[in-house]
Formats: structure tokens, C-alpha cells, sequence
């Protein structure tokens, strides 16, 4: 159809530029949506590492808090707290708990960085190369336990503290 004063053109080049804003629009989209896609999945594996680290921690955790025959804790000395047994988190201990090297280091900063936190209350603390549970404020699993459920690491933990390395 042929339209007066070149009326058709104008219809034409709106029809185009329409064509084209829509397909700038669907592309941003696009974009937009496998932006967030790459997100939750860097969300996804963050969470799964700190998952995994959080189960390691919670083996650490009872083998801490294991007794011997006769009652008396035998992983950790009862009167010091002083570990008996290699930290999860520790370069001997983290291939015994199935964690890999970053793995390991991310969870120790991220212990380190709790144990000088203002809690009124931390389970883990370190004197040079020791480490020590304080069994005056978690003086049973139980105790233990329910303070790791309360710190333990999230994807977010896991994003800060593995990102510190690379800084």
C-alpha cells in the first residue's frame, strides 16, 4: 500500500525500529537472565562449600567431645582444651575430613577470624600453632554443637573468606 507524502516509509522505518528496540530488549533479557543464572550458580557452589565444610566441622566436633572407656574426653585434654587430634582446617588434618587445600584455608581464616570476634562465647581459639576448645563454656556436645548451628559458614562465609586469600 502506497500511501500519500511518503506516509509508507514512515509506517516502514517505525516497523523497524520497533523490530529492532524489541530485539535490543530481548537480548538484554537475555543477558539479564544468564547474568543471574551464573549468579545462583556461584551461589550454589559457594553454599555447597560451606555445607562441606560445615559437616567437617561438625565431625571435628564430635570427635572432640568423644570419651575414652572410662568417661574422660580423649581427643582433647579435659583440664587445657588443647586438641589431640588434627584440625580439620590444618594441613595434616584437612585430607582426613576430605577437604582440598583452599578448602581447608578458607576454613581456617573463617575459624580464626570467630575466635577473635566480639562473642561473648567461642568454641575454637589458637595459640601459635595449637589449637584449643574452651570446655568451660561448651562443656558437652550438645553445647558445641549448638554454637556451630549459630556461626556456621554460609555462602556468603564462604565468598569473604576464600576471596581474602587471593587478596
Amino acid at each position: 500500500m502506497t500511501h500519500a507524502n511518503g506516509t509508507g516509509a514512515i509506517i516502514n522505518g517505525l516497523a523497524e525500529t520497533k523490530s529492532s528496540i524489541l530485539a535490543t530488549v530481548l537480548q538484554a533479557g537475555r543477558r539479564r537472565a544468564e547474568n543471574v543464572s551464573r549468579e545462583l550458580t556461584r551461589y550454589g557452589a559457594a553454599a555447597a562449600y560451606a555445607e562441606k565444610l560445615n559437616s567437617a566441622v561438625f565431625e571435628l566436633i564430635h570427635r572432640l567431645y568423644e570419651p575414652d572407656t572410662d568417661g574422660v574426653l580423649c581427643n582433647v585434654d579435659p583440664v587445657s582444651g588443647r586438641f589431640n587430634i588434627d584440625a580439620t582446617w590444618g594441613s595434616v588434618g584437612r585430607p582426613k575430613y576430605g577437604l582440598r587445600r583452599t578448602e581447608g584455608d578458607t576454613l581456617r581464616r573463617y575459624v580464626q577470624w570467630l575466635s577473635v570476634q566480639k562473642h561473648p562465647r567461642r568454641l575454637f581459639w589458637h595459640a601459635g600453632q595449637r589449637w584449643y576448645v574452651d570446655l568451660a563454656e561448651y562443656p558437652d556436645l550438645d553445647d558445641a554443637l549448638l554454637y556451630w548451628r549459630l556461626v556456621e559458614m554460609t555462602a556468603a562465609h564462604w565468598r569473604r573468606f576464600t576471596t581474602q586469600a587471593a587478596s
